[in-house]
Protein backbone atom coordinates (compact mmCIF):
# COMPACT_ATOMS: atom_id res chain seq x y z
CA UNK A 1 0.00 0.00 0.00
CA UNK A 2 2.83 2.34 0.93
CA UNK A 3 4.60 1.56 -2.33
CA UNK A 4 1.48 2.40 -4.33
CA UNK A 5 1.13 5.76 -2.54
CA UNK A 6 4.76 6.57 -3.31
CA UNK A 7 4.22 5.79 -7.00
CA UNK A 8 1.07 7.92 -7.01
CA UNK A 9 2.84 10.95 -5.52
CA UNK A 10 5.78 10.40 -7.80
CA UNK A 11 3.53 10.48 -10.86
CA UNK A 12 1.86 13.67 -9.63
CA UNK A 13 5.28 15.30 -9.05
CA UNK A 14 6.49 14.19 -12.47
CA UNK A 15 3.36 15.51 -14.16
CA UNK A 16 3.65 18.90 -12.43
CA UNK A 17 7.33 19.13 -13.34
CA UNK A 18 6.64 18.42 -17.02
CA UNK A 19 3.79 20.95 -17.04
CA UNK A 20 6.05 23.60 -15.46
CA UNK A 21 8.80 22.96 -18.02
CA UNK A 22 6.29 23.29 -20.85
CA UNK A 23 4.96 26.57 -19.46
CA UNK A 24 8.47 27.99 -19.07
CA UNK A 25 9.38 26.89 -22.58
CA UNK A 26 6.17 28.35 -23.97
CA UNK A 27 6.77 31.66 -22.18
CA UNK A 28 10.37 31.78 -23.39
CA UNK A 29 9.31 31.07 -26.97
CA UNK A 30 6.64 33.77 -26.76
CA UNK A 31 9.18 36.25 -25.38
CA UNK A 32 11.50 35.46 -28.26
CA UNK A 33 8.67 35.94 -30.75
CA UNK A 34 7.75 39.25 -29.10
CA UNK A 35 11.30 40.61 -29.44
CA UNK A 36 11.42 43.50 -31.89
CA UNK A 37 12.77 42.38 -35.24
CA UNK A 38 15.36 45.01 -35.89
CA UNK A 39 17.45 45.39 -39.01
CA UNK A 40 20.30 47.86 -38.98
CA UNK A 41 22.56 48.73 -41.87
CA UNK A 42 25.26 51.31 -42.44
CA UNK A 43 24.20 53.78 -45.12
CA UNK A 44 26.85 56.52 -44.83
CA UNK A 45 30.35 56.95 -43.51
CA UNK A 46 32.62 59.97 -43.28
CA UNK A 47 36.30 59.97 -42.42
CA UNK A 48 38.44 62.78 -41.08
CA UNK A 49 41.90 63.30 -39.67
CA UNK A 50 40.42 65.73 -37.16
CA UNK A 51 39.43 64.26 -33.82
CA UNK A 52 35.77 63.21 -33.47
CA UNK A 53 34.94 62.12 -29.92
CA UNK A 54 31.22 62.84 -29.70
CA UNK A 55 28.31 62.84 -32.14
CA UNK A 56 24.64 63.73 -31.67
CA UNK A 57 21.52 64.39 -33.71
CA UNK A 58 19.82 67.77 -33.61
CA UNK A 59 16.38 67.64 -31.93
CA UNK A 60 14.72 68.28 -35.29
CA UNK A 61 16.65 65.38 -36.82
CA UNK A 62 18.10 67.45 -39.67
CA UNK A 63 21.71 67.79 -38.58
CA UNK A 64 24.53 65.99 -36.79
CA UNK A 65 26.99 67.68 -34.46
CA UNK A 66 30.47 66.22 -33.93
CA UNK A 67 32.97 67.60 -31.48
CA UNK A 68 36.12 66.93 -29.52
CA UNK A 69 38.38 69.16 -27.45
CA UNK A 70 39.87 70.73 -30.57
CA UNK A 71 37.14 70.65 -33.22
CA UNK A 72 33.38 71.03 -33.66
CA UNK A 73 31.60 70.47 -36.95
CA UNK A 74 28.01 70.38 -38.26
CA UNK A 75 26.90 67.77 -40.84
CA UNK A 76 23.78 67.10 -42.85
CA UNK A 77 22.20 63.63 -43.03
CA UNK A 78 24.32 62.76 -46.06
CA UNK A 79 27.37 63.42 -43.86
CA UNK A 80 28.33 66.45 -45.88
CA UNK A 81 30.11 69.01 -43.74
CA UNK A 82 28.05 72.20 -43.42
CA UNK A 83 30.30 74.22 -41.14
CA UNK A 84 33.21 74.08 -38.72
CA UNK A 85 33.03 76.22 -35.58
CA UNK A 86 36.06 78.49 -35.47
CA UNK A 87 37.20 81.47 -33.45
CA UNK A 88 37.25 80.13 -29.89
CA UNK A 89 40.30 79.88 -27.64
CA UNK A 90 41.47 76.73 -25.87
CA UNK A 91 39.54 73.47 -25.72
CA UNK A 92 35.85 72.67 -26.14
CA UNK A 93 34.51 70.99 -23.01
CA UNK A 94 30.99 70.42 -24.31
CA UNK A 95 28.79 71.24 -27.30
CA UNK A 96 25.05 70.88 -27.72
CA UNK A 97 22.18 71.80 -30.02
CA UNK A 98 19.30 74.02 -29.02
CA UNK A 99 15.92 72.20 -28.86
CA UNK A 100 14.91 73.85 -32.14
CA UNK A 101 18.08 72.60 -33.84
CA UNK A 102 18.89 76.11 -35.10
CA UNK A 103 21.72 76.94 -32.72
CA UNK A 104 24.72 75.33 -31.03
CA UNK A 105 26.36 76.23 -27.74
CA UNK A 106 29.96 75.43 -26.88
CA UNK A 107 31.63 75.72 -23.50
CA UNK A 108 35.32 76.39 -23.78
CA UNK A 109 38.39 76.14 -21.57
CA UNK A 110 38.64 79.94 -21.53
CA UNK A 111 35.40 79.81 -19.44
CA UNK A 112 33.33 81.31 -22.22
CA UNK A 113 30.04 80.09 -23.61
CA UNK A 114 29.64 80.73 -27.31
CA UNK A 115 26.45 80.57 -29.37
CA UNK A 116 26.58 79.63 -33.04
CA UNK A 117 24.08 79.22 -35.85
CA UNK A 118 24.10 76.02 -37.92
CA UNK A 119 26.25 77.70 -40.58
CA UNK A 120 29.07 78.24 -38.09
CA UNK A 121 28.50 81.97 -37.47
CA UNK A 122 29.22 83.02 -33.89
CA UNK A 123 26.35 85.17 -32.63
CA UNK A 124 27.04 85.60 -28.89
CA UNK A 125 29.79 85.17 -26.30
CA UNK A 126 29.37 85.15 -22.52
CA UNK A 127 32.57 84.98 -20.45
CA UNK A 128 33.35 84.04 -16.87
CA UNK A 129 31.18 80.91 -16.67
CA UNK A 130 32.00 77.44 -15.35
CA UNK A 131 30.96 73.99 -16.48
CA UNK A 132 29.06 71.29 -14.64
CA UNK A 133 26.64 68.79 -16.22
CA UNK A 134 25.27 71.22 -18.78
CA UNK A 135 27.26 74.31 -19.66
CA UNK A 136 24.19 75.80 -21.26
CA UNK A 137 20.70 74.64 -22.15
CA UNK A 138 18.48 76.56 -24.54
CA UNK A 139 14.84 77.42 -24.12
CA UNK A 140 12.58 75.82 -26.72
CA UNK A 141 10.05 78.64 -27.21
CA UNK A 142 12.27 81.60 -26.45
CA UNK A 143 15.81 82.24 -27.55
CA UNK A 144 17.30 82.13 -24.06
CA UNK A 145 20.14 80.19 -22.48
CA UNK A 146 21.39 79.59 -18.95
CA UNK A 147 24.78 79.98 -17.29
CA UNK A 148 26.26 79.68 -13.80
CA UNK A 149 28.80 82.45 -13.21
CA UNK A 150 32.21 81.55 -11.87
CA UNK A 151 32.22 84.37 -9.31
CA UNK A 152 28.71 83.57 -8.00
CA UNK A 153 28.08 79.80 -8.32
CA UNK A 154 24.95 79.95 -6.14
CA UNK A 155 23.17 81.87 -8.91
CA UNK A 156 21.97 81.00 -12.42
CA UNK A 157 21.59 83.66 -15.11
CA UNK A 158 19.22 83.77 -18.10
CA UNK A 159 20.60 85.43 -21.26
CA UNK A 160 19.17 86.14 -24.68
CA UNK A 161 21.00 85.19 -27.86
CA UNK A 162 22.53 88.65 -28.15
CA UNK A 163 24.36 87.99 -24.87
CA UNK A 164 22.15 90.35 -22.86
CA UNK A 165 21.34 89.35 -19.27
CA UNK A 166 17.59 88.84 -18.75
CA UNK A 167 17.36 87.89 -15.06
CA UNK A 168 19.05 86.03 -12.21
CA UNK A 169 17.79 83.00 -10.33
CA UNK A 170 18.75 83.63 -6.72
CA UNK A 171 17.90 81.60 -3.61
CA UNK A 172 20.33 78.70 -3.39
CA UNK A 173 22.79 78.98 -0.50
CA UNK A 174 25.41 76.67 -2.02
CA UNK A 175 26.82 75.95 -5.46
CA UNK A 176 24.41 75.12 -8.30
CA UNK A 177 25.37 71.90 -10.08
CA UNK A 178 22.96 72.06 -13.02
CA UNK A 179 20.35 74.39 -14.51
CA UNK A 180 17.92 73.34 -17.24
CA UNK A 181 14.87 74.64 -19.07
CA UNK A 182 11.67 72.66 -19.34
CA UNK A 183 10.92 71.33 -22.82
CA UNK A 184 8.28 74.01 -23.40
CA UNK A 185 10.75 76.70 -22.34
CA UNK A 186 8.54 78.16 -19.60
CA UNK A 187 10.28 76.88 -16.48
CA UNK A 188 13.80 76.25 -15.20
CA UNK A 189 14.97 73.70 -12.65
CA UNK A 190 18.22 74.08 -10.74
CA UNK A 191 20.04 71.53 -8.55
CA UNK A 192 22.38 72.55 -5.76
CA UNK A 193 24.78 71.36 -3.09
CA UNK A 194 22.38 72.88 -0.53
CA UNK A 195 20.25 69.71 -0.81
CA UNK A 196 17.47 71.27 -2.87
CA UNK A 197 16.29 71.54 -6.43
CA UNK A 198 14.20 74.60 -7.29
CA UNK A 199 11.73 75.40 -10.07
CA UNK A 200 11.62 78.96 -11.47
CA UNK A 201 9.70 80.87 -14.12
CA UNK A 202 11.34 83.06 -16.74
CA UNK A 203 10.96 86.18 -14.60
CA UNK A 204 13.18 84.63 -11.93
CA UNK A 205 10.33 83.86 -9.51
CA UNK A 206 10.75 80.65 -7.51
CA UNK A 207 7.77 78.36 -8.13
CA UNK A 208 8.67 75.38 -5.94
CA UNK A 209 11.44 74.01 -3.75
CA UNK A 210 12.16 70.29 -3.96
CA UNK A 211 13.59 69.55 -0.55
CA UNK A 212 13.89 66.77 1.99
CA UNK A 213 17.39 65.78 1.00
CA UNK A 214 20.38 66.38 3.22
CA UNK A 215 22.81 65.40 0.50
CA UNK A 216 23.77 67.56 -2.48
CA UNK A 217 21.46 67.37 -5.50
CA UNK A 218 23.71 66.64 -8.43
CA UNK A 219 21.30 66.98 -11.34
CA UNK A 220 17.67 67.86 -12.09
CA UNK A 221 15.72 67.64 -15.34
CA UNK A 222 12.13 67.87 -16.58
CA UNK A 223 10.16 64.98 -18.05
CA UNK A 224 9.30 65.27 -21.75
CA UNK A 225 5.72 66.36 -20.87
CA UNK A 226 7.08 68.99 -18.42
CA UNK A 227 4.93 67.61 -15.58
CA UNK A 228 7.66 65.94 -13.51
CA UNK A 229 11.21 66.56 -12.38
CA UNK A 230 13.90 63.92 -11.94
CA UNK A 231 16.70 64.58 -9.45
CA UNK A 232 19.80 62.61 -8.51
CA UNK A 233 21.79 62.91 -5.30
CA UNK A 234 25.55 62.94 -5.10
CA UNK A 235 27.37 60.98 -2.44
CA UNK A 236 30.57 62.93 -2.04
CA UNK A 237 32.51 59.98 -0.61
CA UNK A 238 31.99 57.95 -3.78
CA UNK A 239 33.25 59.79 -6.82
CA UNK A 240 30.79 60.12 -9.72
CA UNK A 241 28.14 58.06 -7.92
CA UNK A 242 24.58 58.99 -6.94
CA UNK A 243 22.77 56.88 -4.36
CA UNK A 244 19.21 57.57 -5.51
CA UNK A 245 17.01 59.22 -8.12
CA UNK A 246 13.69 60.85 -7.19
CA UNK A 247 10.64 61.94 -9.18
CA UNK A 248 8.71 65.08 -8.14
CA UNK A 249 5.66 66.97 -9.34
CA UNK A 250 5.80 70.70 -10.10
CA UNK A 251 4.50 71.65 -6.64
CA UNK A 252 7.56 70.09 -5.02
CA UNK A 253 5.87 66.87 -3.86
CA UNK A 254 8.11 63.81 -3.98
CA UNK A 255 6.31 61.07 -5.92
CA UNK A 256 8.78 58.19 -5.75
CA UNK A 257 12.45 57.28 -5.36
CA UNK A 258 14.47 54.59 -7.10
CA UNK A 259 17.57 53.10 -5.53
CA UNK A 260 20.07 50.50 -6.52
CA UNK A 261 19.40 47.17 -4.81
CA UNK A 262 22.98 47.19 -3.56
CA UNK A 263 23.46 49.76 -0.80
CA UNK A 264 27.09 50.45 -1.61
CA UNK A 265 26.53 51.08 -5.33
CA UNK A 266 25.11 54.32 -6.66
CA UNK A 267 24.01 55.65 -10.03
CA UNK A 268 26.36 57.28 -12.48
CA UNK A 269 23.51 59.05 -14.27
CA UNK A 270 19.72 59.00 -14.48
CA UNK A 271 17.43 60.37 -17.18
CA UNK A 272 13.92 60.09 -18.62
CA UNK A 273 13.37 58.01 -21.73
CA UNK A 274 12.36 60.15 -24.73
CA UNK A 275 8.69 59.12 -24.39
CA UNK A 276 8.70 59.92 -20.65
CA UNK A 277 7.46 56.45 -19.65
CA UNK A 278 10.69 55.20 -18.10
CA UNK A 279 13.70 56.22 -16.05
CA UNK A 280 17.08 54.91 -17.18
CA UNK A 281 19.93 54.70 -14.68
CA UNK A 282 23.49 53.59 -15.31
CA UNK A 283 25.83 52.02 -12.79
CA UNK A 284 29.45 51.86 -13.78
CA UNK A 285 30.60 49.78 -10.80
CA UNK A 286 28.31 46.91 -11.79
CA UNK A 287 28.53 47.32 -15.59
CA UNK A 288 24.78 47.69 -15.82
CA UNK A 289 21.91 49.97 -16.72
CA UNK A 290 18.43 49.71 -15.23
CA UNK A 291 15.05 50.69 -16.65
CA UNK A 292 12.34 51.77 -14.18
CA UNK A 293 8.71 52.78 -14.54
CA UNK A 294 7.44 56.05 -13.06
CA UNK A 295 6.27 54.27 -9.89
CA UNK A 296 9.84 53.30 -9.14
CA UNK A 297 9.46 49.65 -10.13
CA UNK A 298 12.37 48.05 -11.96
CA UNK A 299 11.28 46.99 -15.44
CA UNK A 300 14.52 45.38 -16.54
CA UNK A 301 18.28 45.36 -16.21
CA UNK A 302 20.85 45.65 -18.98
CA UNK A 303 23.95 43.88 -17.77
CA UNK A 304 27.10 42.47 -19.25
CA UNK A 305 29.52 40.66 -16.99
CA UNK A 306 32.38 40.76 -19.47
CA UNK A 307 32.29 44.36 -20.66
CA UNK A 308 32.12 47.89 -19.27
CA UNK A 309 29.13 49.87 -20.53
CA UNK A 310 30.70 52.97 -22.03
CA UNK A 311 27.61 54.70 -23.40
CA UNK A 312 23.85 54.12 -23.52
CA UNK A 313 21.07 55.55 -25.64
CA UNK A 314 17.34 54.85 -25.67
CA UNK A 315 15.03 54.68 -28.66
CA UNK A 316 11.40 54.94 -27.56
CA UNK A 317 10.06 54.48 -31.09
CA UNK A 318 10.98 50.80 -31.07
CA UNK A 319 11.56 50.26 -27.33
CA UNK A 320 15.20 49.38 -27.73
CA UNK A 321 18.32 50.56 -25.97
CA UNK A 322 21.87 50.63 -27.26
CA UNK A 323 25.08 50.26 -25.31
CA UNK A 324 28.67 50.54 -26.40
CA UNK A 325 31.56 48.57 -24.98
CA UNK A 326 35.00 50.09 -24.92
CA UNK A 327 37.19 46.99 -24.89
CA UNK A 328 35.53 44.91 -27.61
CA UNK A 329 34.68 47.87 -29.87
CA UNK A 330 31.06 46.90 -30.40
CA UNK A 331 27.52 48.12 -29.87
CA UNK A 332 24.69 45.95 -28.57
CA UNK A 333 20.96 46.47 -28.97
CA UNK A 334 18.66 45.44 -26.11
CA UNK A 335 14.90 45.14 -25.63
CA UNK A 336 12.98 46.27 -22.57
CA UNK A 337 13.24 42.84 -20.97
CA UNK A 338 17.00 43.37 -20.75
CA UNK A 339 17.91 40.83 -23.43
CA UNK A 340 20.55 41.64 -26.02
CA UNK A 341 19.24 40.70 -29.44
CA UNK A 342 21.63 42.31 -31.90
CA UNK A 343 25.30 43.24 -31.99
CA UNK A 344 27.01 45.73 -34.25
CA UNK A 345 30.55 44.34 -34.52
CA UNK A 346 33.53 46.50 -33.80
CA UNK A 347 35.47 47.33 -36.93
CA UNK A 348 37.76 49.97 -35.49
CA UNK A 349 40.10 50.55 -32.60
CA UNK A 350 37.93 52.77 -30.45
CA UNK A 351 34.16 53.36 -30.28
CA UNK A 352 33.30 56.77 -28.86
CA UNK A 353 29.54 57.18 -28.58
CA UNK A 354 26.17 56.78 -30.29
CA UNK A 355 23.01 58.83 -30.76
CA UNK A 356 19.53 57.90 -32.02
CA UNK A 357 17.67 60.29 -34.31
CA UNK A 358 14.48 61.74 -32.76
CA UNK A 359 12.25 59.67 -35.06
CA UNK A 360 14.12 56.47 -34.20
CA UNK A 361 14.97 55.72 -37.83
CA UNK A 362 18.69 56.40 -37.68
CA UNK A 363 21.69 55.89 -35.45
CA UNK A 364 24.93 57.83 -35.65
CA UNK A 365 28.15 56.50 -34.12
CA UNK A 366 31.74 57.66 -33.98
CA UNK A 367 34.92 55.62 -33.93
CA UNK A 368 38.67 55.92 -34.19
CA UNK A 369 40.36 53.81 -36.84
CA UNK A 370 43.81 52.80 -38.00
CA UNK A 371 46.11 55.52 -39.29
CA UNK A 372 44.64 58.13 -36.92
CA UNK A 373 41.46 58.33 -38.97
CA UNK A 374 38.24 59.36 -37.22
CA UNK A 375 34.94 58.02 -38.51
CA UNK A 376 31.27 58.95 -38.37
CA UNK A 377 28.85 56.16 -39.29
CA UNK A 378 25.19 56.67 -40.10
CA UNK A 379 22.97 53.60 -39.68
CA UNK A 380 19.39 53.03 -40.75
CA UNK A 381 17.11 51.16 -38.34
CA UNK A 382 14.02 49.27 -39.42
CA UNK A 383 11.65 47.38 -37.11
CA UNK A 384 8.63 45.19 -37.70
Amino acid sequence: MLLKNRKFYYLIFLSLTITTIKLIYSYTRKAEVDLPKVEIGEIKKSQSKKNIANVSFSPNGKYILSWSHKHARIWDLSLNSIAELQGYQGKIYKASFSPSGKYIATFNSDKSIRIWDIYGKQIAVVSGQYNQLDPTIFSLEKNYFLTIPEDDPNTAIIWDLAGRQITKLQGHVEKINSARFSNNGRLIVTASNDGTARIWDLSGKQIAKLKGNEKPVYDASFSPDNQRVLTTQRVLKRSLSDKSASIWDLSGKQLTTVKNSKDNVGFYEAFFSPDGKYIITTTIEENEANIWDLLGRQVSKIEDREENIFDIGFNSKSNIAITSFKTSQEFKLWNLSGKSFKTIPGMYNDISNASFSPDGKYLVTSSYGPGRIYNIHLWEISTN
